[in-house]
């Protein structure tokens, strides 16, 4: 081969290469932001849940059904971390007739920070499993908590 085939060649790699990067960022981007939306309504149906006037409303099995609602959606897209600890808060559901506050939120927490990490964002300071991410919604949070800040 001489010089022209070579950067001839170069350049079809060089597109090819090229071409399949754009199509994974192009990935990226769409699972990012399908990531984001199944993870708001999340948060959003928790938080809804945890307001002042449903607390207790709410039985364990109408909790389970609306949150596997939520299981079709991050199935195919959720880092492993969301996936596990999702599967933690579910179990507990399951597994017990009544929640304790305590443990439950820890375990919507945790879901919380993982889901955040796989979105890009930090948890520094935020607790061992994400709790200070719901210290506005607890006006005795420090009572129920012990977490430290700088975790």
């Amino acid at each position: 081969m001489n010089g022209v085939a070579y950067s001839i060649a170069g350049l079809i790699i060089g597109y090819l290469i090229k071409y399949g990067l754009d199509k994974r960022q192009q990935f990226i981007a769409k699972n990012a932001e399908i990531k984001r939306i199944a993870y708001s309504e999340l948060v959003v149906f928790i938080l809804d849940t945890m307001s002042q006037d449903k607390i207790g409303k709410m039985s364990n099995k109408n909790m389970a059904v609306r949150l596997n609602s939520f299981y079709s959606k991050y199935i195919l897209y959720a880092s492993q971390e969301v996936v596990i600890a999702y599967a933690d808060l579910m179990q507990y559901i399951y597994k017990n007739s009544t929640m304790d506050s305590v443990i439950t939120t820890k375990l919507m927490t945790k879901v919380f920070k993982f889901m955040r990490k796989d979105i890009g964002l930090r948890n520094y300071m935020l607790g061992s499993d994400g709790e200070l991410l719901l210290r506005a919604k607890f006006n005795d949070f420090d009572n129920l908590f012990e977490v430290k800040k700088d975790e």
